[in-house]
């Protein structure tokens, strides 16, 4: 703005003498503004973009479900898995081409397809794998800091027994107990920082990220639309199989003739009576398997909520503690059971989200649905779900 007035005064004044003179200089300064504008927009848009990778590549601004797909790149047996899918997708499509029966081609797909089946089990360890690890490390951090309060509890009341026992009140034993009490708790507290210290390198070295993401287990939802019966059935691939293995052994014995020795037809046709066995069997198990993980998620879903009131509970009740032990009303050991009573009761919750999550996920991997969508569901109230 400061620059635009100047220029107003000096055009009335060159107007004056030259007008010409005056365009040729209000346009060159126009101009050189405009190059330097752009110049900084287009600064100012490197920067935004180079601060953009660094928060992404450090998992602060990542989604979960980018987080998840970036961490595919480090680990090996999905790699494995996906350049065997890839393969067995390059040599179905061949296989189809130089196919001269239906026998062939039905082979061929029931290649592909177990391979296919090896890469959606591969597919939900891996995002189960990141659960899995995540989940740990936030259970280790509870630890540790569980650990080293008892710790600094123990030390505390060996302090008191030594006093006591100046004093004749305690006896020896009691000031000995109290010393192996405070070497176990410094024991127990090593081992939760090892436990925390390891269960954070294998996590950032499996996400591939410079700092641990903050998904808030306590805040997940667990209103998310699940496949139905129907759909999984559909999608199963071990249903699909059996249906390829009846389907040969109709073509063979279809393509029995008269030169087709009496040993041969019943071997045929017991082989078509066992597939037909096969395929209503395979049906009703994974049926029956289906129905048992939707139940087992809805019992989940319901166990979550109950465990997300009981962590309320025991969250208000340590608020209350902490304040009554600032004021001396009570001990360091009754409020440090009511900190160990919260945080054993947000594991557990940590726990059972988990299990709610990589349940979820399997089915939606099953369905061959895009399971990114169900991780939106469960983390949508933290903004952590767009990609």
């Amino acid at each position: 703005m400061f620059l635009s007035f100047r220029g107003t005064i000096v055009t009335r004044n060159l107007i004056l003498t030259n007008n010409k003179f005056f365009i040729s200089i209000f346009l060159a300064n126009k101009i050189s503004l405009l190059k330097e504008g752009a110049n900084m927009v287009r600064i100012l848009k490197k920067c935004l973009f180079l601060l953009a990778l660094i928060f992404i590549s450090s998992g602060l601004l990542a989604g979960v479900s980018d987080i998840i797909e970036n961490a595919k790149k480090n680990n090996l047996s999905f790699q494995n898995a996906l350049i065997a899918f890839e393969q067995a997708k390059m040599d179905h499509d061949k296989a189809l081409k130089e196919a001269q029966t239906i026998k062939e081609e039905l082979m061929a797909k029931r290649s592909y397809l177990s391979v296919y089946q090896s890469y959606l089990e591969s597919l939900y360890s891996h995002v189960s794998t990141v659960f899995n690890e995540y989940i740990e490390y936030q259970k280790n951090v509870i630890s540790y800091n569980l650990a080293k309060d008892k710790l600094e509890l123990s030390q505390s009341d060996l302090t008191r027994k030594q006093e006591l026992e100046k004093k004749g009140l305690v006896s020896k034993t009691d000031v000995i107990d109290a010393e192996l009490i405070v070497k176990e708790d410094q024991v127990s507290l090593e081992q939760a920082k090892y436990n925390l210290e390891k269960s954070k390198e294998d996590l950032l070295d499996l996400l591939g990220t410079q700092e641990i993401p903050n998904w808030d287990l306590e805040a997940a939802s667990t209103e998310v639309e699940l496949p139905t019966l129907d759909v999984l059935t559909s999608k199963s691939v071990d249903i699909q199989l059996s249906e390829i293995s009846l389907q040969l052994a109709k073509y063979d014995l279809d393509s029995m003739s008269s030169d087709t020795s009496l040993y041969d037809q019943k071997t045929y046709k017991n082989n078509y009576v066992k597939a037909q066995n096969s395929l209503e069997d395979t049906k009703n198990r994974i049926s029956d398997s289906y129905s048992d993980d939707l139940f087992t998620i809805k019992i989940l879903q319901s166990q979550i909520e109950i465990q997300k009131e009981r962590v309320q509970n025991l969250k208000a009740d340590l608020s209350t503690a902490e304040q009554k032990f600032k004021k001396g009303l009570i001990s360091e050991t009754e409020y440090y059971n009511a900190e160990n009573n919260y945080y054993s009761a947000l594991s557990v919750l940590y726990d059972r989200v988990g299990s709610f999550i990589k349940s979820v996920v399997r089915l939606y991997i099953l369905a061959e649905d895009d399971y990114t969508k169900a991780l939106d569901a469960v983390f949508k109230e933290q903004g952590l779900s767009k990609r």
